[in-house]
């Protein structure tokens, strides 16, 4: 009688403390799975961000390569063009017309790679904005699901404690079992959970190469397309600078079959506000045709030698617009990547802005820039030009050594 009081008073304080340790098994277990998921989900995202970074970089190179093959053809353009207008300026007139039309194709070519610049940086930015939303998409509804799931192990586990504080008694058998089949349908979900996750992700991946494909077949086509129709316009080009050389041989022809006494009279004609009218006695030299000689010998004739200038009268009369005339400068544009913190796209933001040259840099405030950056998108609001004014200057200036001296201890322009 004695023992069987001492086995009753002491059996529910031994089972209380075998729960105890249970209970806090399986919560380290819950806490290992926890962390598990999360080594997991920082694991996908870093990958995430490697494919990420790894498109970026193909991406710039391809700018990188843009931006050389049109320098490369603009360089030639202006070759080819200084070459034809030193040999056609005889042909005024003619020539005129012509460097019209190649105006209007270079306006042309430039219209056509502003508006497929444009249209590829909007579709770029649309591909990662929508990257972007589907991957928040994924998150937020893989924290849904986690919440549900947290809660409905709770609500389960609090069910199982109060069932467990009434059936004391039987708890060993019953507890275990109930926890074997809990713990099996609570691995099933996460499993299956996981395996939904690891199927959406590959899914995004699967569609977003597709997308990337699709994308770049695209431009490819286009930049072909491109291609072709510069060829085109280099095909016309040639055969009008074959009728222009034609018609400049023939030209020359002409002027070989006139007589050898030429006038030649240069004239520069000065326009200013006050009108004054010019009259000029121009001295002129002539000497013996030699090919005549032989048939003016019986009389020797001769042919005048020359003319001085022995007076010259000014008379003002009313102003009057003669010619009106268009100056141009043409500048040549600086490699404005030597300062350090400028890359290829913003060099291409300073230049649609006019700022070609390191002086014109040097000359345009920090606050200026800035809003130019601001004005380009986000991605370009996190660089920080305080220093590229004080670079471009030392560059217009030729001081290279103390530009590199101190571009090396800066980082990113700051």
């Amino acid at each position: 009688m004695h023992n069987s009081k001492i086995r009753g008073f002491f059996f529910p304080r031994l089972h209380s403390l075998s729960l105890a340790t249970q209970l806090k098994t399986t919560e380290e277990e819950k806490l290992a799975l926890h962390n598990e998921w999360q080594n997991e989900l920082n694991a996908l995202n870093l990958k995430w961000e490697n494919k990420y970074g790894d498109l970026s970089a193909r991406f710039k190179n391809q700018e990188e390569e843009i931006l050389s093959i049109n320098n490369t053809w603009n360089l030639k353009w202006s070759d080819y063009t200084s070459e034809w207008e030193g040999k056609y300026n005889s042909l005024s007139a003619q020539s005129t017309k012509q460097g019209d039309e190649v105006e209007n194709i270079n306006n042309d070519w430039n219209l056509k790679w502003d508006n497929y610049t444009t249209e590829w940086e909007g579709k770029y930015s649309a591909l990662a904005a929508e990257k972007d939303a589907e991957i928040a998409d994924i998150n937020n509804t893989w924290n849904l699901k986690w919440s549900d799931y947290t809660s409905e192990w709770e609500g389960k586990y609090s069910a199982l404690a109060a069932e467990k504080d009434a059936e004391i008694i039987n708890l060993d058998s019953n507890w275990n079992l109930k926890w074997d089949d809990y713990t099996s349908e609570w691995e099933g979900k996460y499993n299956a959970l996981v395996a939904e996750k690891d199927a959406e992700i590959v899914n995004l991946n699967s569609n977003w190469n597709l997308k990337w494909d699709d994308y770049t077949s695209e431009w490819e086509s286009k930049y072909n397309t491109l291609g072709s129709e510069k060829d085109v316009i280099i095909g016309k080009w040639s055969n009008r600078y074959g009728q222009l050389d034609k018609l400049y041989k023939e030209t020359e022809l002409k002027l070989a079959e006139k007589p050898t006494e030429v006038e030649v009279i240069k004239e520069v004609e000065v326009i200013k506000e006050i009108p004054v009218e010019i009259i000029k006695e121009v001295e002129v030299v002539k000497q013996i045709d030699m090919n005549m000689l032989k048939q003016m010998m019986a009389n020797m004739g001769t042919i005048e030698e020359s003319r001085q200038v022995i007076g010259e009268t000014r008379t003002q009369g009313e102003s009057k617009i003669v010619e009106r005339r268009e100056v141009t400068e043409i500048r040549q544009p600086d490699n404005l990547k030597k300062v350090e913190g400028i890359g290829p796209k913003i060099e291409g933001l300073l230049n649609k802005a006019g700022i070609l040259t390191w002086r014109q840099l040097s000359n345009t405030s920090v606050a200026d820039i800035k809003a130019i950056l601001e004005a380009a998108g986000k991605r370009y609001q996190m660089h920080d030009p305080t220093t590229w004014p004080q670079q471009a200057g030392m560059a217009a200036d030729g001081e290279w050594e103390a530009l590199k001296k101190w571009q090396d201890e800066l980082d990113g322009g700051r």
